[in-house]
């Protein structure tokens, strides 16, 4: 079996978790260099999760909590809860480093007859790991970067984004196969031009997996409804 789809099957199976999100992007807007950072760190029962979330990307700190729970996902930026339907997020993955779902049946083709080397084991937060190098094919990084919501994320570089490389490193515990980190990287430029380029590094490690103590229950206290992402206030879509 594929070393990549035999890892996706065997995390159907991972039900809890907590994770540590770092995602980071380095690049050029006009002819000003950026760096934009975001960290996560919470728990999930899938399909539910958790997460306290800061970022400077707006150029400012910023903190606020997230939460994807039966059905609907909440965000908390201005101390009132914000609500609103969350089904279109499917409940894909822990191997994304922004609070959204990958769909599986999506990535898994565009992942086919990638570039793999296997990867001396190392320990993550304790547990003993093997790990994987993917390099995707280029044609396919745009592809990869869409099904992964990257697009949206990657905004705030003012410009249309094209891909030129992508790679991923899975950490699986030895013992049990559960996903224990995994980092992405991917590259490319905006506006055709080669010269604005930007790359986007993102680590996502899990631990306490399948812990039955972890819940993750919708928030108390009043919340304002609102029926799409669309009208989500910015930066929060």
């Amino acid at each position: 079996m594929d070393p990549i789809v035999a890892i996706v099957a065997r995390q159907t199976e991972l039900r809890t978790f907590r994770q540590a999100v770092k995602f980071e992007v380095g690049g050029a807007v006009e002819a000003a260099a950026l760096v934009a950072n975001v960290t996560a760190v919470g728990e999930a029962a899938r399909p539910n999760t958790r997460l306290d979330v800061r970022t400077d990307a707006l150029g400012t700190p910023l903190g606020f909590q997230f939460v994807q729970a039966d059905g609907r996902m909440y965000v908390n930026p201005y101390g009132l809860w914000l609500a609103f339907d969350g089904q279109a997020i499917p409940e894909g993955l822990p191997l994304v480093p922004i609070p959204l779902g990958a769909n599986p049946d999506i990535v898994l083709p565009l992942l086919a007859n990638s570039q793999v080397t296997p990867a001396v084991s190392v320990p993550v937060r304790g547990v003993l790991t093997d790990v994987l190098l993917l390099v995707v094919p280029p044609e396919r990084a745009g592809e990869l970067a869409e099904a992964m919501a990257l697009p949206r994320s990657l905004a705030f570089l003012q410009g249309q984004t094209s891909y030129t490389y992508a790679s991923a490193e899975l950490a699986v515990g030895r013992d049990d196969g559960f996903m224990r980190r995994v980092a992405l990287e991917l590259r490319g430029y905006v506006n055709g031009d080669p010269t604005r380029t930007f790359v986007v590094q993102s680590t996502t490690e899990l631990w306490d997996v399948n812990d039955p103590s972890i819940v993750v229950s919708p928030p108390e206290g009043p919340t304002l409804k609102l029926p799409s992402l669309d009208q989500l206030p910015l930066p929060f879509r």
